[in-house]
């Protein structure tokens, strides 16, 4: 297996879009992204509507590994 079907079928497993609530649209981005070292970090984003304002959130788990 090459190295973006590795990622591919890591961030495939987050990908779930669903309505949270009538402002809040998530799952529908996903990534994976491979480190120097050979980790793989994942993540989604959340899509937020406030008026006019967006706001695009990525999981801590990337922040905190």
């Amino acid at each position: 297996m090459d190295i973006w079907e590795k990622l591919y079928n890591e961030a495939k497993v987050l990908y779930n879009p669903h309505e949270v609530s009538p402002f809040v649209y998530a799952e529908h981005v996903v990534c994976a992204l491979e480190a120097e070292d050979g980790q793989v970090f994942t993540g989604y984003c959340f899509f937020a509507c406030f008026r006019v304002a967006s706001i695009r959130l990525m999981p801590l788990s990337l922040l905190t590994s």
